[in-house]
């Protein structure tokens, strides 16, 4: 066991640490498997990897017109054109995630369902509904900051699940079990797995 800590390891973690993120994130209705997760430094370096993985320079990537300040640098860092999307209460408006998809060649949205920062917010199911359909018809990867969820009495389902295929479901520990735990969990399709590990 020692001699196999000494070597390198695999890109997306050791088995038994995908596991423990499995059984981290799911719950009844995202029931996920080791084989479905990819460790990251944070969520912070997990949205990194996600968007470095379904998008290139000059693509366009969407975001709730209220969002975390960190996906403006990291669209930056990429060379991503960024574009916040007009809300209400209850998040990000379908109809302009429609609108902006049909206006662009959009590659991924970014959102942050539950405990929305900065808000607080937690979107009702139904709208995160209308935003994996959304995303469905056009092929827009869903890359999903939901850290604080575990914070939510009601855990409620992510929009990953409603459009699986799609969505790249992020969370971390720093935030909700540890400052200085910088661990992170990433839940992707499994045809996307060998683009994060690279």
């Amino acid at each position: 066991r020692a001699m196999e800590m000494m070597s390198y390891q695999a890109a997306r973690g050791l088995p038994e640490h995908r596991q423990a993120g499995a059984d981290w994130v799911s719950r009844p209705g995202f029931e996920v498997t080791a084989e479905q997760v990819t460790l990251s430094s944070g969520a912070h370096h997990g949205v990194l990897v996600v968007l470095a993985a379904v998008t290139r320079p000059g693509d366009y990537i969407l975001c709730d017109s209220l969002t975390y300040p960190g996906i403006r640098s990291l669209a930056r860092l990429l060379g991503l054109r960024l574009e916040g999307l007009a809300r209400d209460a209850d998040g990000p408006l379908p109809e302009a995630f429609e609108e902006a998809c049909r206006a662009h060649d959009v590659k991924a949205i970014y959102l942050c369902p539950t405990q929305h920062n900065p808000t607080s917010i937690t979107m009702p199911e139904q709208r995160r509904r209308e935003l994996a359909l959304v995303a469905q018809r056009h092929g827009v990867a869903i890359a999903e900051d939901d850290t604080f969820a575990h914070l939510d009495a009601d855990e409620p389902l992510p929009v990953s699940s409603h459009a699986p295929e799609l969505g790249y479901y992020v969370v971390g520990l720093s935030k909700t079990v540890a400052a200085g735990l910088r661990s992170g969990f990433i839940v992707a399709p499994e045809t996307a797995q060998g683009r994060l590990g690279n």
